[in-house]
């Protein structure tokens, strides 16, 4: 994200693969704009995402570092207005994360509580019927928090507005409201572990974070209570217990054993979770 507005935001590419780790820009996507949320598919030399602060909607070739940028996702004037009068910016409402599914397809979400699908064989965007769950008088904060995509290719989301986690089905883009995890808004991460279950993260501020799973095979949530561990990092004082009261991302180790969680806050840590 740019320092002063007129700025351009940069990609850049972290190599892992060595001992080293290597850091190469490879440039501005959106002339003028930032870099606000991105997804890879492994399968194509393609970078999705979302500019900001206008919601552009871009598409960035590996190959020439060529950029696409589609204005269907942009913020319109009647939106900012609408938002505006909410006391929102730009950052509260564009789409967190984006998700690809099986086939390839970009989902993401736009305000106001709009879903929408970018088609790389078509190379079109369109906007799903169905939107994201909501509360009443809360439809304004709806976006999507956070993302995952099941072994059966059905995705699941996390609303901000109210932590509620939702199905969608990226056949038929019906979506299905699966309820809230926890009393708090925010559905920060989620991941499948190898027991099949969908982990997350619900809550935020002025709340704590709660970690929990959803059974999909029909035995709902489970609220696992906010994360604490016992530190173990080396020049922190050991055996001391850690909290993560405020955690900003999760992911699932590549076995499926071992879910990781990442704090927001200025001193924080990685809490691992295994999965039984």
């Amino acid at each position: 994200m740019p320092d002063q507005a007129g700025d351009s935001g940069h990609l850049l590419e972290v190599k892992t693969l060595t001992d080293v780790l290597k850091v190469e820009d490879l440039g501005v996507p959106v002339e003028g704009e930032g870099v606000f949320s991105i997804v890879a598919d492994s399968r194509v030399p393609f970078i999705y995402g979302i500019s900001h602060p206008s919601g552009r909607f871009f598409v960035y070739s590996l190959q020439n570092r060529q950029t696409r940028v589609f204005g269907e996702t942009a913020l319109s004037k009647p939106t900012l207005s609408f938002l505006t009068g909410y006391a929102l910016r730009t950052e509260d409402v564009l789409s967190r994360r984006l998700a690809v599914d099986s086939k390839g397809r970009v989902f993401g979400s736009t305000p106001v509580n709009k879903l929408f699908c970018f088609d790389p064989a078509s190379r079109k965007i369109n906007f799903l019927s169905d939107e994201l769950p909501e509360v009443w008088g809360r439809r304004p904060l709806g976006r999507v928090d956070a993302w995952a995509l099941a072994p059966n290719g059905m995705l699941y989301g996390g609303n901000a507005g109210d932590g509620q986690l939702f199905k969608l089905d990226p056949e038929t883009g019906r979506v299905t409201n699966l309820g809230k995890p926890v009393m708090m808004p925010r559905i920060k991460g989620l991941a499948f572990g190898g027991d099949g279950k969908l982990y997350g993260i619900g809550g935020a501020s002025p709340g704590y974070a709660h970690l929990f799973s959803y059974d999909p095979q029909g035995n709902g949530f489970v609220d696992l209570g906010n994360p604490r561990f016992v530190v173990t990092g080396p020049g922190i004082e050991q055996g001391i217990f850690w909290r993560g009261f405020q955690i900003g991302t999760l992911t699932a180790s590549e076995d499926g054993k071992y879910i990781v969680m990442g704090e927001e806050e200025a001193l924080s840590q990685l809490m691992v979770f295994a999965v039984k």
